[in-house]
């Protein structure tokens, strides 16, 4: 049964349970898609709970972003970084300094 035929019978059901008045054909339809709304949402997430999450995939995108990961992926490791005091001790400004 789809949701027209279900929203239809509901209705009708609305209407009968309410002594079959005249003139309140639109509230009666407006509850029953409102029921069947919560019944689509209920169904929905039940399949949620009852269906396993799948893990979560990167998608690789297009654009700058992408091709600098490639770029830097494809360079060798950078030297390994020196200590400051290294540096100075053997620089020649260090060594005039020490002379002075």
């Amino acid at each position: 049964m789809d949701s027209l035929e279900e929203m239809q019978i509901i209705a009708y059901h609305l209407w009968e349970e309410e002594g079959r008045p005249e003139g309140k054909d639109i509230d009666h339809w407006l509850r029953a898609e409102q029921i069947v709304r919560n019944r689509i949402g209920e169904r929905s997430a039940l399949k949620q709970q009852q269906t396993p999450a799948k893990p979560q995939t990167r998608q690789s995108t297009s654009g700058p972003q992408s091709s600098r990961k490639e770029s830097a992926a494809g360079r060798s490791s950078p030297a390994p970084k020196t200590q400051p005091s290294q540096t100075r001790q053997n620089s020649p400004a260090s060594d005039k300094r020490k002379t002075k």
